[in-house]
């Protein structure tokens, strides 16, 4: 066992490898995560080897996992920000509720998450994730800061991270309602099936809520 994990680990080593973040010239829209380089081949052949090794009652299973879980390390993501309800409108309608006061410190009301937004995507196509966020402005605190985490998990090891972003709201649309979205760009190759999910939304550093949920995703669309 000792041997398989340490045969894991330099393969996991290889995997990074293949899958390198490199600086571009060109303008990006603002929030758009920076592109990553990616063999997408050798990432899912690094990937089933990396499988077939961790589920060793079932390595053709094992195997396919982790292909996916190696070809989604080559996942492109960008992410954007847009305000669905003003401040002021929020604002008044806690207060109504409130005996016309406002909290201490900033709060969510509302944190959803939908991970397919868009239904169910195919390798190769792009998958969308949305969060529809209301936050409420603190008496004695404003929104100094506030971002949200998306990890996307390997299904065959839970608590290994395949892909993770994140997203810093601007200034401009912290508080009211506001709507996060993660469009990925799904690898070609990349295995049929449900990959655990996660986004976590801080605001002013502190953990302000969590949702979970499954990405899923049909087979390659070159299969059709």
């Amino acid at each position: 066992m000792n041997f398989a994990r340490t045969i894991s680990a330099a393969l996991a080593a290889l995997l990074l490898a293949a899958c390198s973040t490199t600086p571009t010239t060109e303008p990006r829209e603002p929030g758009q995560i920076e592109e990553t380089e990616c063999n997408a081949s050798l990432a899912a052949l690094i990937g089933g080897a990396i499988g077939a090794i961790v589920m060793e009652e079932n390595r053709t299973r094992g195997a396919a996992v982790g292909a996916g879980f190696g070809a989604l390390a080559c996942a492109l993501i960008n992410a954007t920000s847009r305000q669905t309800q003003p401040p002021a409108e929020v604002e008044h309608e806690y207060r109504t509720s409130h005996q016309g006061r406002l909290p201490e410190h900033p709060i969510v009301s509302v944190y959803d998450t939908a991970y397919n937004a868009g239904g169910s995507v195919r390798a190769g196509r792009r998958a969308r994730v949305v969060s529809n966020i209301t936050v409420v402005p603190g008496a004695n605190e404003p929104v100094r800061e506030m971002r949200e985490v998306l990890e996307v998990f390997d299904a065959a090891r839970l608590g290994e991270v395949a892909i993770k972003a994140e997203k810093s709201v601007d200034a401009a649309t912290r508080a009211g309602g506001i709507q996060d979205t993660f469009d990925i760009r799904l690898p070609e190759g990349m295995a049929e099936g449900g990959y655990p999910a996660r986004t976590t939304l801080y605001v002013n550093g502190r953990l302000a809520g969590e949702n979970r949920g499954t990405l899923r995703v049909l087979g390659s669309s070159s299969s059709v």
